[in-house]
């Protein structure tokens, strides 16, 4: 479900001049939250995240492909930004990520550390003073950490 999110949202936030960063598909106690990342040259505002708001979900509502009830939530990436795509990891090579794997490598799921290289598909990450491959897509959640 969640690339057919991405394939009607994405054009939807580029019509209105942003770009589109990503999405998630959450559960909490409060029920399900899509949460869509989107970003601009000059930043993104509130009123910018309502407007995308409510044409994301008008266009959601014309595709049908959300069975359930859920809350939209439209955001900027923030200092932490997620990282979702190939050409998100490879623009921050040389700084500090984070990311949870889907199944753990080693016996570890959670790592945080330097991202030294991106080879196709492939992260190598500096955690601890060890070297680790990590597939993009073994990758559950990744997001960059902002070193202040």
């Amino acid at each position: 479900m969640q690339s057919k999110i991405d394939d009607i949202v994405e054009p939807a936030v580029i019509a209105l001049g942003c770009d589109y960063v990503g999405s998630e598909w959450l559960s909490d106690g409060q029920g399900h939250l899509l949460r869509v990342y989107v970003d601009s040259e000059g930043g993104v505002t509130v009123d910018t995240c309502a407007d995308l708001s409510r044409q994301i979900g008008a266009v959601l509502e014309v595709e049908d492909i959300i069975k359930q009830a859920y809350r939209l939530e439209v955001s900027s990436p923030g200092l932490n930004r997620p990282l979702f795509r190939l050409d998100h990891y490879s623009s921050v090579v040389g700084k500090t990520i984070k990311c949870r794997l889907r199944v753990p490598q080693s016996g570890r799921r959670n790592f945080k550390g330097t991202l030294i290289a991106v080879d196709g598909e492939t992260l190598s990450l500096k955690v601890d003073g060890s070297e680790w491959q990590v597939h993009i897509n073994d990758i559950e959640k990744a997001n960059l950490v902002f070193d202040f």
